[in-house]
């Protein structure tokens, strides 16, 4: 790739222009879910790596070129191209499974480690990377054919859910099925969405609503709550968050000690709410602290209940007008 200006191609492989379009490749394949974007991506990242990447995991912002003069013979590693480039190199493995992307985004925040102190905010993108790394992504994974317009309609739920650890990716069963394999995911049944944070799933579904229920709460699993209580030796704490959309969620987080036990998210709609409940005005402050009432009344209720009969694990309670249903969020092996 070359950088243009005057409308035609003068610098060809600066590190700024690999990294920038190679983002906007995968920004492209999240949206519209083509492999050949993914691919494009991919072409970009081996070309960084194989001309621009120094022994110490870092790139340099150029090509060597032999023949350049003064100043332009000296090429420099910049930290946030090279942010960028790790952050880049994590998509793609959370996107392919392939582990080799996963060793060059942690060797290049390894090698920028000494380096961050020096800067201001321009270490806030540092940062960031370095938590998506270290911690458990929010992974939604949609398998259907590329035509199939049900599949559109999947991943235009799990892009409304927000995460700042997310990832969304389709896969074609026919035309990419190695990937689906490394992926760990089957053909069939398709389409349908794999809701994951880390290894903890959610069941497959069909049903674009619920697949953004599923994503907020998954999305909520580390949010820290409040109002801990005990109960048969265990630490409960809870927390209340109106989601965009007039939706709503209700977690709590079972501790036992330090250890987190199990986890317990309540979902529901702001019509479905006010169905079951039609006394409460959830336009008012008054409503809504009833309605957090309730949610934190109906899963202590159930909490307890697990506690009681010795079966925890992770839970997503869907409150709707006049039933419900109570989904078990399970670990997949890794």
């Amino acid at each position: 790739m070359h950088h243009y200006f005057d409308g035609q191609p003068h610098l060809p492989g600066m590190l700024a222009d690999q990294v920038a379009m190679a983002q906007a490749w995968l920004d492209a394949y999240e949206h519209f879910g083509r492999e050949v974007y993914l691919q494009r991506a991919e072409t970009l990242v081996r070309f960084a790596r194989n001309a621009l990447r120094d022994l110490d995991g870092r790139y340099f912002d150029t090509i060597s070129v032999p023949e350049a003069v003064g100043r332009l013979r000296r090429r420099e590693k910049p930290f946030c191209e090279n942010v960028v480039a790790a952050e880049i190199a994590l998509r793609l493995y959370r996107l392919t499974g392939d582990e080799e992307y996963r060793h060059l985004a942690e060797e290049t925040l390894q090698a920028l480690v000494p380096f961050y102190a020096e800067l201001g905010f321009e270490a806030a993108r540092f940062g960031l990377a370095v938590d998506r790394f270290l911690g458990r992504p929010l992974t939604i994974t949609v398998v259907g054919e590329n035509e199939d317009p049900h599949r559109a309609e999947l991943l235009r739920a799990a892009r409304r859910a927000y995460a700042s650890n997310k990832t969304v990716q389709a896969v074609d069963p026919l035309w990419e099925a190695s990937r689906l394999e490394r992926l760990g995911y089957p053909a069939e049944p398709a389409p349908v969405a794999y809701v994951c944070l880390g290894t903890l799933c959610a069941r497959p579904t069909a049903n674009p609503d619920e697949v953004l229920a599923q994503a907020e709460v998954m999305a909520g699993q580390n949010r820290p709550g409040r109002a801990a209580w005990q109960y048969q030796g265990y630490t409960i704490d809870e927390g209340f968050k109106p989601e965009p959309q007039q939706r709503f969620q209700y977690f709590f987080r079972v501790l036992k000690g330090r250890q987190r036990a199990f986890r317990y998210c309540i979902w529901s709609t702001q019509q479905a709410a006010q169905s079951r409940w039609p006394e409460l005005d959830l336009s008012s402050e008054a409503g809504l602290a009833a309605l957090r009432e309730r949610l934190s009344a109906e899963g202590r209720r159930r909490i307890q209940d697990k506690i009681d009969a010795q079966q925890p694990g992770n839970y997503l309670l869907d409150l709707r007008a006049d039933d419900e249903e109570e989904i078990v969020l399970e670990d997949k092996d890794e």
